[in-house]
């Protein structure tokens, strides 16, 4: 997720531009970035690969708009890396190599990238050697993957996790038991297995295990329907003669989103809603394309405007673990990706502690209070840790993918 420049308002948005005080150039090969305020993330967010990616911006071709969320650059964006965009229209986005690369040449002409409407589509694509390359493959249709002749599959894990997000918006979802209940009463191991047929890796946290930041011994409220049913029945949601829960005559039905065209969110959805209706709770699915599903707030986003009761999603940190913007009080969008409409002032502390100490033993404490607290409070139920699925063409020589925000990051160097 790159900055938004939407939210970008003053006393709002703690992690991207309204970060910087100042940006000098004393000379052509030098920048000297001031912030307004300590943030220990930034290091890694500026000069490495991060959820929050910070673009210096040309301000010979920008420094005249107002308002630089609709401009023609954000169609065709001018920067330094390895490839030119020269078009970008129906899907379809058209990279030729930048000659001048401050590293060289890059080996490679040109690469097109295209968006395909499903992940069955893309399978079809790279079986008919019409694509060479499928980023991040969907696990569960991992058994046809291995079935596709000249190509190569590239497994490894990446700091990117799937959740079952609650909106606590909606009255039945602000109840700890309910969604204490709703975490009993999924079998995250049974999701794994099944739905990424073993790829994934378990998640007790919003942090990978292989982190410095990840804590361990986080209650992780393992599967146990009968102790999901004691608290639905605790909290007042009695079964009716159709095995739905009622509460004052209202039946506990709720709405799962998800991303349109994903066989996996599809797969992982279909199972929730099986191991729910279970447990009395009835859930209906309804996914979105991408786009919309992850839109800003003013753009008709379905997170960001808090349409739904529950969500499967996915979010990707960078090289630093900082995610406060899905947590904090004010990260509320606009502002932030707080969907869950969140607030802990004791999770707030930590996060603000963890932003502005440079320390990295401080920070690790801080992130476990962050952990344990989102473990009691459940705004998010952790379900996987992704591992990655790319699979190329045989021929391509080169491709080494990262374990954080993206695997391109040596396109110059690829050969076919």
């Amino acid at each position: 997720m790159a900055c938004d420049l939407e939210s970008a308002q003053p006393h709002r948005n703690k992690v991207c531009y309204e970060l910087i005080k100042s940006i000098a150039s004393p000379d052509v090969h030098t920048i000297i970035v001031h912030l307004k305020r300590p943030y220990s993330p930034f290091v890694a967010t500026f000069f490495s690969m991060a959820s929050e990616a910070y673009s210096v911006m040309p301000a010979h071709l920008l420094a005249k708009y107002h308002d630089l969320n609709d401009v023609p650059y954000n169609v065709i964006p001018v920067g330094t890396g390895p490839f030119i965009v020269v078009s970008n229209e129906g899907g379809k986005i058209r990279f030729v190599a930048n000659r001048r690369y401050w590293r060289g040449p890059p080996r490679l002409h040109e690469i097109d990238f295209e968006w395909l409407r499903d992940d069955a589509s893309l399978v079809r694509e790279l079986a008919a050697h019409r694509v060479d390359l499928y980023l991040e493959s969907a696990q569960s249709l991992e058994p046809e993957l291995h079935g596709i002749s000249g190509t190569t599959i590239y497994l490894y894990p990446f700091t990117r996790f799937s959740d079952i997000g609650f909106n606590l918006g909606r009255p039945p979802l602000r109840d700890i038991r309910v969604r204490r209940a709703l975490a009993y009463a999924t079998d995250r191991t049974a999701l794994i297995d099944r739905v990424s047929r073993g790829v994934n890796l378990p998640a007790d946290t919003d942090q990978p295990r292989g982190s410095w930041a990840h804590a361990d011994g986080i209650r992780s409220n393992p599967y146990d329907p009968y102790r999901a049913v004691l608290l639905l029945n605790e909290a007042g949601w009695k079964r009716g003669t159709d095995g739905i829960r009622r509460k004052q005559g209202a039946p506990l039905r709720l709405v799962m989103v998800g991303e349109l065209g994903s066989a996996t969110a599809l797969a992982a959805e279909t199972e929730i809603a099986r191991e729910w209706r279970a447990v009395g709770v009835q859930l209906r699915i309804k996914n979105y394309p991408s786009a919309l599903l992850y839109a800003t707030k003013s753009g008709g986003g379905i997170q960001q405007n808090g349409r739904f009761d529950v969500t499967f999603e996915q979010w990707g940190n960078g090289v630093d673990p900082d995610d406060s913007q899905l947590f904090d009080c004010d990260q509320a969008p606009p502002a932030g990706w707080n969907i869950y409409f969140y607030c802990d002032r004791a999770l707030d502390a930590a996060e603000e502690r963890a932003t502005t100490d440079y320390s990295i033993a401080t920070r690790k404490r801080d992130y476990a209070a962050v952990q344990r607290i989102l473990a009691a409070d459940l705004p998010i139920v952790p379900v996987w840790f992704v591992q990655r699925q790319d699979i190329a063409n045989i021929d391509l020589r080169g491709y080494r993918p990262a374990n954080a925000v993206s695997p391109l990051w040596n396109s110059w160097e690829w050969q076919m």
